[in-house]
Order: structure tokens, then sequence, then C-alpha cells
């Protein structure tokens, strides 16, 4: 990895940690009324977390991979980062129930979401192709004199 890449992965990483940081803020205030929900160690787990989204991230935008491989990839680290930063240290596989409902739910919100996002890439490469479908050379003509 050369230092733009390191810089890349570490400046969304930051922009990442700072997103999740004051959602799960907003949580405490919302939803905890005088308890509290949040530990220090969660605030530390996130950086971690961070980094491996931000590193799926870099995995799902690599152009030298099937379409199929960095989806492959980029789901597996962020599953790993979900699993090893936000369920472990949070306790969710110690409840049973409850933890295979934050699985499904993780699964299912990863899917609508990637659904989606396949669905508006879709429709951008479908508009850009009608409009260069009709596209011809402007100088064409000058060429075919020569």
């Amino acid at each position: 990895m050369n230092l733009t890449t390191i810089r890349r992965v570490l400046d969304s990483a930051c922009r990442i940690y700072a997103v999740c940081t004051l959602l799960l803020c907003a949580g405490q205030m919302l939803f905890a009324a005088e308890e509290t929900v949040i530990y220090p160690l969660s605030f530390f787990m996130l950086f971690p977390f961070a980094l491996c989204f931000a590193g799926a991230n870099l995995v799902w935008r690599s152009a030298s991979v099937s379409a199929g491989m960095r989806f492959l990839g980029h789901f597996a680290l962020l599953t790993a980062g979900i699993v090893l930063f936000v369920f472990l240290p949070a306790g969710v596989f110690s409840s049973g129930s409850s933890a295979l409902v934050m699985v499904c739910v993780y699964l299912l919100l990863y899917f609508l979401i990637m659904l989606a996002i396949a669905a508006v890439k879709s429709a951008q490469r479908r508009q850009k192709a009608e409009r260069t479908s009709s596209y011809s050379a402007q100088y064409a003509g000058l060429r075919d004199k020569k």
C-alpha cells in the first residue's frame, strides 16, 4: 500500500468514526433517560470498526477485482468489523435470541442498502449509455476526405 492509499483510508475512517460517535451520543440522549448505556470502551472500539469500514469501502471501489469479489470482500470486512468491534464488546452474543435479531437486522439492512446502491448505479450506467448512443464524431467527414 502506498502512502496516499493509507492516508485515504485513515481520512475515511476518521469521518466514519465521527459520524458513528455522533450517532452513538444521539442514541444515548434519545433512548436512555437517566441510565448510561454507552461505556467508554464503546468509543475506543468504534475506531477499529471505522478502519474496517473504510477498508471495506476501499475494496468496494477497487477496479482491479470483479464485482462479485468486491461485494464479497466488502461484506466480509464489514461483517468482521461489526462482529469484532461492535457486537462482541456490547455483549450481544451473550444474550441469546437478541443476538439473532441483531444479526438478522444487520444482514437485512446491509443487503437492502447494497441493493439500493446497485439499482442507482445501474440507472446511472443506463442513462450514460443512452446519452452516448447517439454520439457521432464531429470531424468524421474530414477524416474521410483525406
